[in-house]
């Protein structure tokens, strides 16, 4: 009874053996081959590289803007190159008739986004990406400031880029924000929206480049 087990269960341990065995020598083989390849091209790797700390560092800079005098002053919530200005409708947070200055953020511009005015955050919104009918929508953000003195409502929205890292709010609900104060980041941005009160009186047009808490975009009279 239960002759040749043994011999069974040596025979197993022996062939397990043989391709532990067997994978050793084609790992050593494939390490062989990969380190050979690794060394002859090994500047071509280093170059490689710098060019992404290049990139990296590129991409997440973050100069800090000289902020106008005039108190009045509405600054530009992002770098970029305004492409759209029209009268809307902002249904979300200031919910009525406004201007939107839109602005169209590149890969080569800054990536970081400012307060616009001085004021309190009231509303907050954060969609993360996600998939719609196969089809990936970006993060977007829905910031709306009420403004230090007059309680003017002003809304800014936040559009990653379709193959977005993310984006990173860096203020909260309820938080008192200086104008030209960093609330957030995108890796890489797309597009940001201002919406600002009818009566406002704006200084820009389409196809001006804007540097983010910096350049002056309207003004409250």
């Amino acid at each position: 009874m239960n002759s040749g087990n043994a011999n069974q269960a040596a025979l197993r341990l022996l062939l397990w053996s043989a391709v532990v065995l067997v994978g050793f020598f084609f790992a050593a083989w494939i390490g062989y081959h990969l380190g050979a390849v690794i060394l002859a091209f090994h500047k071509v790797f280093l170059v490689l590289w710098a060019l992404l700390v290049v990139g990296v560092l590129y991409l997440f800079r973050d100069p800090d803007p000289i902020e106008p005098a005039d108190a009045q002053a509405v600054v530009s919530p992002a770098h970029g190159k305004v492409d759209v200005i029209e009268q809307a409708v902002e249904s979300d947070f200031m919910e009525q008739a406004c201007q939107r200055i839109s602005i169209h953020v590149s890969l080569m511009n800054v990536q970081v986004q400012y307060a616009p005015v001085s004021g309190t955050i009231t509303h907050l919104r954060h969609e993360p990406a996600r998939m719609r009918n196969r089809q990936r929508e970006p993060d977007n953000l829905w910031l709306g400031l009420e403004r230090v003195g007059s309680h003017a409502k002003v809304a800014v929205r936040l559009t990653a880029g379709t193959w977005s890292l993310g984006l990173l709010p860096w203020v909260k609900l309820n938080d008192v924000v200086p104008r030209g104060a960093r609330i957030g980041m995108m890796r890489p941005s797309r597009r940001v929206d201002l919406y600002l009160p009818s009566g406002v009186k704006l200084h820009v047009n389409a196809g001006d480049e804007l540097v983010g808490g910096q350049s002056v975009v309207a003004r409250f009279e």
